[in-house]
This record gives C-alpha cells, sequence and structure tokens, in this order.
C-alpha cells in the first residue's frame, strides 16, 4: 500500500462490510497493519457502492500476481498522503480517543468516529514541528467539558483567553462560501432577498430561489417552505402604491415592486436609505479578498440564570420582532443552540463551540431537552450511533455535529458537582479549577505577601467548611505592591460578602477565620425584652461583627497571620 500511495495510485477500495451505510463524502482512514501499524493516509469517499473491477493502474502494486475480479468497490481520493510520515500506532494507542478504536481488527472495512479522523489529520498536521513525546502527552479536548471550581479561580477568564481562540479563525482559512455562510447566519429573510434581488435585477421568484445567498439562507434555515416564504416577504415589503400585490399588511421597509408580467425590482435609493448594508455585503460577496486581519469567531457565549429556558437554547414560538412589523405575530425561532448546530453542520471542516457560564444555575435538563442524548459523542452525527431527534415545535429533524463543543463553567459555591444531575455528569468531562496562591507571590506588603494571606484563609475555611467555598486569586491579582487602599477595598467589598454568606452570619467562624484585625467582640448592649408568661428572658452571648473602616490593613493582616504587630 506505501508504494501505491506514493505513486497517488489508489483510486478506489473493496467494500467488504457496510455497504448500506457508506455514502458519497463520507471519510476514510486509510490503515496499515504489521509491525508499523498506523495511518498512512486520509481520503474521501467519490461514489457509491458499484460492483466492478480495480483500475489497471491498482493492479501492478499487488505483491503477488492476482486476478482482476469483480467486487463491490467505491471510488476514493486521497486528500492527506502520510506514506512518508504516518501516524503510528505506538504514538496514540494511549490515547483516550482511540481507547475503542477499531483498525487492524475488524478485517478489510472498520467504523470510526470523527473526533478519530480528525485527531489523526491534526497529529500529522504538527508533527514535522513537534517531538513524539508531545503528541503522546497532549491533551485531547472533550467535546462536552465542564471547568469548575470556587469562586474567583479564573474560570471565565480561562474560557476567554484559552478556549475563545481554539474557535476563533482568520478570515484567510475561509473559502467564498463559508464566508458568506457566517454573513448569511446572522440576516433575516428579508435581508437575504433584498441582496438577491438586487443582485439579479428585474427578476423572477424562480431565479431568487436558486439564488446563492437564498441557497445559504436555505441550508441554515428551519424552513421546508422556501418559495411560500419569499413569496410572503417579498409582497409584505412591496411598496404600497404597487397595483400587482393586494396584501393589505406590509412591513417597513416597503423598496419590492412587482410588474404585470411578475418581475420583481427592488428601488435601489430606498434600499440605500433603509439597508445600506445590503450593497457592501453584495460587493463583497461579488469580489471576496480575505483579510488576514478579519476573525471569524465560530462560538457563541450565554449565561444560564433561572429563567433561561429550552425555548432560549433550542427552539420556541416567540413574536416577530422584525423591525416595521404592523400586526403582532408569532413565529418559531431557533435558540442559540440549534443555530450552532445547524452552522456547524454546515461546516464540518472548522471547530464550533458554544460557551455556557454558570451552568449549574439553569435546570440543564429541562433546557437540553431530548437534545441532552444527542451530546453524546456517540450519538454525533457521523459517529457509530449517530443520532436525530425531532423538535416538538418546527418537527425538523435535528442532530448534534461532531465539530460542535460544548464549554462551561460552574461555581461550587452555588453548587457542588455531586449535586448536579446524573444525567448531566455522565455526559461531561469536569475539569477543576481551584485557588492558585502562587499568582499572588510577587505582590509584597509588610512582612507579608498575598500568596500567604490566601493560603492561610483558604486552610481555615476548608477545615471549618470544606475546599468548594474556598476563594479564588483573581480578587487580589490587580492588587500593586504595598497598595493598602486596594486591599481594604478586595477585604470589604469581596472577602467580607463571600464569608457572610458561606457562614449565614455566624461571625464566631469568620471570627476564626480573619482574626482581631477584621472581627470584634460587639459592645454589650441593654437589650430589654417585652414581657411574657412562661418565657424566660435569653443570655446574651458573646457576638461579633464585621470592622468597618480598617484603618491599618498591613496590621490588620498580621494578626490574621498570627504575627506580632
Amino acid at each position: 500500500m506505501i508504494a501505491a500511495l506514493e505513486a497517488n495510485a489508489i483510486k478506489t477500495w473493496t467494500v467488504s462490510a457496510h455497504k448500506d451505510k457508506i455514502k458519497i463524502g463520507d471519510k476514510i482512514i486509510l490503515w496499515l497493519t504489521g509491525q508499523n501499524s498506523g495511518c498512512y493516509a486520509l481520503a474521501r469517499v467519490t461514489s457509491a457502492v458499484t460492483y466492478r473491477k480495480e483500475e489497471n493502474s491498482e493492479m501492478d502494486f499487488y505483491l503477488k500476481s492476482t486476478e482482476q475480479v469483480d467486487n463491490n468497490r467505491v471510488s476514493i481520493e486521497i486528500e492527506h498522503n502520510y506514506f512518508n510520515n504516518p501516524v503510528l500506532w505506538e504514538t496514540i494507542k494511549n490515547d483516550d480517543v482511540f481507547k475503542d478504536f477499531k483498525g487492524g481488527s475488524q478485517g478489510t472495512n472498520f467504523t470510526t468516529i470523527r473526533e478519530q479522523y480528525e485527531t489523526l489529520l491534526d497529529l500529522n498536521s504538527i508533527k514535522s514541528g513537534i517531538d513524539m513525546g508531545t503528541i503522546n502527552n497532549r491533551i485531547i479536548q472533550p467535546l462536552n467539558q465542564i471547568l469548575y471550581g470556587p469562586p474567583g479561580t479564573g474560570k471565565t477568564f480561562e474560557l476567554q483567553n484559552t478556549h475563545f481562540d481554539n474557535f476563533t479563525i482568520r478570515e484567510t482559512a475561509l473559502t467564498k462560501e463559508q464566508y458568506l455562510e457566517s454573513v448569511v447566519a446572522d440576516l433575516t429573510w428579508w435581508q437575504v432577498i433584498s441582496i438577491a434581488v438586487l443582485d439579479l435585477g428585474k427578476t423572477k421568484v424562480n431565479d431568487i430561489v436558486n439564488h446563492e445567498l437564498i441557497k445559504i439562507k436555505e441550508k441554515l434555515s428551519s424552513s421546508k417552505t422556501v418559495r411560500p416564504t419569499i413569496w410572503g416577504q417579498l409582497q409584505s415589503h412591496t411598496v404600497m402604491e404597487c397595483p400587482f400585490v393586494n396584501v393589505s399588511n406590509r412591513s417597513e421597509p416597503l423598496y419590492f415592486s412587482k410588474s404585470e408580467d411578475s418581475l420583481w425590482t427592488i428601488d435601489e435609493k430606498l434600499l440605500e436609505d433603509y439597508y445600506p448594508e445590503g450593497k457592501k455585503i453584495l460587493a463583497i460577496s461579488e469580489n471576496y479578498k480575505p483579510s488576514n486581519d478579519t476573525l471569524i469567531k465560530n462560538y457563541d457565549f450565554v449565561t444560564f440564570h433561572q429563567s433561561f429556558s429550552y425555548e432560549d437554547f433550542v427552539e420556541g414560538i416567540k413574536p416577530r420582532l422584525d423591525e416595521g412589523e404592523t400586526e403582532v405575530a408569532f413565529e418559531i425561532k431557533d435558540g442559540i443552540f440549534k443555530k450552532l448546530c445547524i452552522k456547524a453542520e454546515a461546516d464540518p471542516k472548522n471547530k464550533y463551540a458554544i460557551f455556557i457560564d454558570e451552568i449549574n444555575r439553569g435546570n440543564v435538563s429541562a433546557v437540553f431537552g431530548e437534545l441532552i442524548t444527542l451530546i453524546e459523542d456517540d450519538k454525533r452525527l457521523g459517529s457509530t450511533n449517530e443520532l436525530k431527534v425531532k423538535l416538538p415545535y418546527s418537527k425538523r429533524e435535528l442532530g448534534v455535529p461532531s465539530n460542535l463543543y460544548i464549554i462551561g463553567t460552574m461555581n461550587t459555591a452555588d453548587r457542588s458537582v455531586e449535586a448536579l444531575d446524573t444525567a448531566l455528569r455522565r455526559r461531561f468531562s469536569f475539569s477543576e479549577i481551584m485557588p492558585n496562591p502562587a499568582l499572588l507571590e510577587e505582590i509584597q506588603f509588610n512582612d507579608f505577601n498575598l500568596a500567604e494571606v490566601l493560603k492561610t484563609i483558604n486552610e481555615r475555611i476548608e477545615v471549618l467548611l470544606d475546599r468548594d467555598h474556598t476563594i479564588g486569586h483573581s480578587y487580589f491579582l490587580k492588587i500593586r505592591n504595598g497598595d493598602v487602599v486596594s486591599l481594604k477595598s478586595v477585604f470589604k467589598n469581596n472577602i467580607f460578602p463571600l464569608l457572610q454568606e458561606y457562614f449565614y452570619h455566624d461571625y464566631e467562624k469568620i471570627a476564626l477565620i480573619l482574626g482581631e484585625g477584621f472581627v470584634r467582640v460587639k459592645e454589650n448592649q441593654t437589650v430589654k425584652f417585652a414581657n411574657f408568661n412562661d418565657i424566660n428572658t435569653p443570655d446574651i452571648g458573646t457576638q461579633f461583627e464585621l470592622i468597618d473602616k480598617i484603618e491599618d490593613i498591613e496590621g490588620a493582616v498580621h494578626l490574621l497571620l498570627n504575627r506580632n504587630v
């Protein structure tokens, strides 16, 4: 096989299994068994399964003389040829992605999953610049992941500074079609139709339906009735004086016209007034010149809360809020996650992500609904056990693509990992982010640094409560050396409220954590209780309170650290 790959002679492949499942566009891993077993090429299926002979050029590479016979075969195209630099089994066998890999164990044909294919593609692209030890130790990012830890440990910061970049590409990496998909995804139907009519000039609906941008909108839309949608939008936005449109309820902008022979046009002057961006988008689509300085974000960011619902996340019935609508109307509206699923499925070569901050503040099972099953790795589109579900409102079938990552953050002070829904826990990987006092070692004050302060506070919290309620380093990171004003502010505005919440105003425990510099014994006040038969007057024990105005913050910290002032 290696010699055949080197000569670019492999044009077809024998189909000995999975005949009814193989289709044009499927990805192929060409795997060689034996002493140097591994991936020697990645290819794509370019024909249906047919009964035929091998190509003459392929017969030259058999080790023994072999008769050319008919059998089930598909045409293939080698997209990535690794014959001189294969990804060997030895380098990937310890990778979790390949724990169920079937290469070399199921005969001529074996099933695989998209993540295994993409990992082989990624590995070969970086092998030339990285030693094999680095490849073996690299971390494969899970499709579903939650970053969890106490407040202030930098979970959202981790998203922004580590994960966002993984799903951001430069415009130069996009084909024209991919770029147009990214633009059209955010446009309404009337906006896309406006651009199409502007481009076509006098045109019939048939031509509009077949316009490049309309086809992209159709691919990204949940609409099953594109032609009626186009008719409805054209008539709704037709100028009032047009005698050939009888629709009474029209909505701004009004700039389409229809002639007696059913040709549609657009008033360019009105278009310039109402939707000038349309001309710019058309100009870019006609003369696409990608810029290396323009970044395309293949992700969305959302924060869960108690009111966040399935209708916001997947789909729901919402009021139509297009500009200029004259009547209240309702429509089935795609949610943020469904939109990303559609975009990711239409663009399988790029990775997409949804980032969910405070994922545990929402009712995750209710928000995901039936999709909670579909987010599992092996249930994703293109995977072994691919599943789709029919959505309740649109009745459209939807699956979750294998190139769509779900990454959330979770504050353990609100809810521990153990308290999460079992269905959620087993579908996500969890990555703990704990306080890191070492980041504060360089921030110095009189005879102490902030690393010592944070470590001491957290050791006491862990004993009196638990590690899920420790305090993160991020509260202290912006303080400069010797900045006592900022240090006072952090204690007053961040540390005090957290401890009050953690200990439900049990100031005795707060006193044990912060010391006499921050907590004092409350002055005894004589309280006269109302007389009531058979109720004894309670004894008032020692009470504590936080010191609201701390004059010497460094002295207070010395007391916290049990050092002499």
